[in-house]
C-alpha cells in the first residue's frame, strides 16, 4: 500500500473514530442550555450571480444591499456577526 493510500487511510480511520466518540460521550454539565422561544421575523438574503443563456453576467446582490442599509442607518456603533449572516 502506498504512503498517499496508507495516510488517506488513517485520517479516513480517525475522522470516523471522531465521529464516534462525539456521538456517544455525554457533554459536561451546564454546556447543554434549552432557552425559551422566541418568535423572530426571518427573512432569507441571497447573492447570486450566474451567465445567462445569451452569455450576460446576471447578479442579484441582496445580502450586500441590505448590508450597506444597515450601516447607512448605524448612529453610533455597529457591530456585525458575518458567521450568522
Amino acid at each position: 500500500m502506498g504512503l498517499l493510500r496508507r495516510a488517506q487511510k488513517i485520517l479516513i480511520d480517525t475522522a470516523w473514530l471522531s465521529m464516534g466518540y462525539a456521538a456517544y460521550n455525554r457533554l459536561p454539565i451546564g454546556i447543554c442550555y434549552a432557552g425559551e422561544f422566541h418568535p423572530a421575523e426571518v427573512q432569507l438574503l441571497r447573492d447570486i450571480t450566474y451567465i445567462n443563456e445569451a452569455g450576460e453576467r446576471q447578479v442579484d446582490q441582496q445580502i450586500f444591499n441590505e448590508l450597506f442599509t444597515v450601516i447607512a442607518g448605524a448612529r453610533n456603533l455597529l457591530i456585525l456577526d458575518f458567521f450568522s449572516v
